[in-house]
């Protein structure tokens, strides 16, 4: 089954209306909008619904709201909706890309409780199995590397130092970009942080900073 989600803005206006299914609303690869940070901005508008009928819905609220692409409206979408059926095929680039991306992501009980209940029942085959297993090995050896090259830059001296403003309008001054971002559940992209309301500026290396 297929459900339709809005990303929302601070003030509870729609930035982005979307099809999917599964974990469709809280994962995106590159070049695609990105979920707002904090999950609660999030909305499943409506759920349980055929692939026909999400597409209409898609399509009608896009129309509602409107593309700022083309002047008629306040939403980031590139298309009018409609497209996209499932089983589109995804380069193992993209894939992996979405699967680093879904790393550190935490999820609300209520989704943990759908996502549990979606894959109720399913059997694996051996194939599948496999894939899955290399996946994870994947992924566990590069979260390792990322780890190591985040524990070397807070040693080198020729690390580069960050200044983060936080939406609230706080500062706070950094070594480690990428421990920071994965401590603090925000993603490591100076345009998706700006996007989310967070300015990321760099203040040059370790050794030359004066505080």
């Amino acid at each position: 089954m297929f459900y339709v989600y809005a990303y929302l803005r601070e003030d509870g206006t729609p930035y982005y209306i979307g099809k999917g299914k599964d974990r469709r609303a809280w994962v995106k690869g590159k070049g695609e909008v990105y979920p707002p940070v904090d999950e609660s901005r999030i909305k499943i508008i409506k759920e349980n619904l055929s692939e026909a009928d999400a597409f209409v819905l898609e399509k009608a609220l896009i129309s509602q709201y409107g593309r700022k692409d083309l002047g008629t409206g306040i939403l980031r979408n590139k298309s009018d909706g409609g497209e996209g059926p499932v089983g589109a095929k995804r380069s193992i680039e993209t894939r992996e890309k979405m699967s680093v991306a879904h790393i550190g992501k935490k999820f609300s009980e209520q989704h943990k409780q759908k996502l549990s209940a979606s894959h109720s029942g399913k059997k694996l085959t051996t194939e599948h199995k496999k894939r899955i297993t290399e996946a994870n090995l994947k992924r566990f050896s590069k979260e390792e590397e990322r780890r190591k090259l985040a524990k070397l830059g807070e040693l080198n001296s020729n690390a580069s130092v960050w200044r983060i403003t936080k939406p609230d309008g706080t500062t706070e001054i950094i070594t480690s970009l990428t421990t920071w971002c994965k401590e603090n559940n925000v993603p490591r992209d100076r345009v998706r942080l700006s996007q989310c309301g967070w300015k990321c500026e760099n203040l040059g290396k370790k050794k030359d900073f004066k505080g």
